[in-house]
């Protein structure tokens, strides 16, 4: 027998397995393409700072887009929803970055109007800051990395000190990464998409009646379906539950941190917690002000409004900067952004609403979201962008008394 009879079948098998795959592989990209253009889908909860890759979550939706960016806190700490139904003629977009600094921020501004173009840039910008955020706190950081990694046009060079370094990759490096983008991190993209268009199909009411039927009932009981999605689909709904798996939020609705867990976490040797707080701003502050200026510069001359948040900080961690650290760090950040809206939350919220040693959980969130709010329309509405008394007072007020 020829050898091709011999390899025919096998050959053919191989084919029609690789033309499934490729049709299945085609089918959910489109799908979760057109999910993520409704504006209501975050893939990659765990590594979001790959949305900035997707270029069906930037479009033009018909409204202006309101950003919120900064650290992983801007993500867990200010409610999605309340601002965007404070704001209904804007869209609302939570951009935030996980281990995210100013440099990271810039660079992902870049990133969206050179790969998207200057039309998918935010009409109005809010910044959510702390020391780490500030002071590039640690070095290897994912946001670069994942463009390095991942992005068929752009890497980080990392040369300018303004924080705007992007430069084009070569042709074949980012053939290479878009291949390595495509095979490695579209299944988290893929769930969230199906998950949001099942919750959907299902609706709240629907999703009600689950979670009041027998079918939760047993669900709940199993010891199998314990172990998977089905049983928290049976104890918050489908609805629910997709909402959940294609939103922002990463670390909403576990249980937070005991005190000792939160200690032990601050003083772990080698944690870049130690290296923030005994972080020095004197020997940075050159190039954090270049760094600033050029912020406000760029904005300044796109037409973006720009508000930058202190965030808040738990006491926990508070107490533990080096003498000074913290009234310079804070010098730093009205200086630097002295020609822009600011306000100072940094005390706003006890340790008991925080969830961990960063992120406040849902309560702590309230009170940030409602005094982020509040801080907006007041500045929105002055006669001169946000330099009245009324303005002024509410920047400071939750200022802290124990600053080291």
């Amino acid at each position: 027998m020829p050898v091709f009879e011999r390899l025919r079948l096998p050959l053919a098998t191989i084919g029609t397995v690789v033309a499934l795959s490729a049709g299945a592989t085609a089918g959910l990209q489109v799908l979760s393409a057109t999910v993520e253009a409704r504006g209501e889908v975050y893939p990659y909860r765990f590594q979001d700072w790959l949305r900035y890759l997707l270029p069906s979550l930037w479009p033009d939706h018909g409204k202006p887009m309101l950003l919120l960016t900064g650290p992983s806190t801007v993500r867990e700490d200010v409610s999605l929803e309340e601002v965007a139904e404070a704001f209904p003629d804007y869209r609302v977009f939570q951009g935030a970055l996980s281990l995210g600094t100013l440099a990271d921020v810039m660079a992902s501004l870049e990133y969206i109007e050179r790969a998207y173009g200057p039309r998918a840039l935010p009409a109005v910008l809010v910044l959510g800051v702390s020391p780490r955020f500030v002071a590039e706190i640690p070095s290897g950081r994912p946001f670069s990395l994942g463009l390095e990694r991942y992005s068929t046009a752009y890497r980080v060079h990392g040369r300018d000190p303004t924080g705007f370094g992007l430069e084009r990759k070569p042709r074949l490096a980012g053939m290479v990464a878009g291949v390595r983008f495509l095979v490695r991190q579209q299944r988290q993209r893929y769930r969230a998409a199906v998950a949001r268009l099942a919750g959907d199909l299902v609706g709240p009411a629907a999703s009600d009646a689950f979670v009041a039927s027998a079918v939760a009932r047993f669900a709940r009981r199993s010891r199998w379906l314990n172990r998977s999605w089905v049983s928290r689909a049976a104890e918050i709904g489908p609805y629910t539950l997709g909402v959940h798996y294609s939103g922002p939020y990463r670390y909403r609705g576990l249980p937070p941190m005991t005190p000792a867990q939160m200690q032990r976490q601050l003083d772990r040797p080698g944690s870049w917690w130690h290296d923030v707080h005994h972080w020095d701003p004197g020997p940075d502050s050159a190039a954090i002000h270049a760094r600033m200026a050029s912020l406000v510069d760029y904005c300044a001359r796109r037409g973006i409004e720009l508000y930058v948040v202190n965030l808040p900080d738990l006491g926990l961690s508070r107490q533990r900067y080096a003498p000074g650290v913290s009234a310079r760090y804070l010098a730093l950040v009205r200086a630097g952004f002295a020609a822009v809206p600011f306000v100072n939350l940094r005390c706003l919220v006890g340790d008991g609403e925080f969830r961990d040693t960063e992120h406040v959980g849902v309560a702590g969130s309230r009170r940030v979201t409602a005094a982020l709010i509040t801080f907006l329309r007041a500045v929105r509405t002055a006669p001169d962008a946000g330099s009245t008394a009324a303005v002024a007072a509410l920047a400071d007020a939750h200022r802290c008394t124990d600053l080291p």
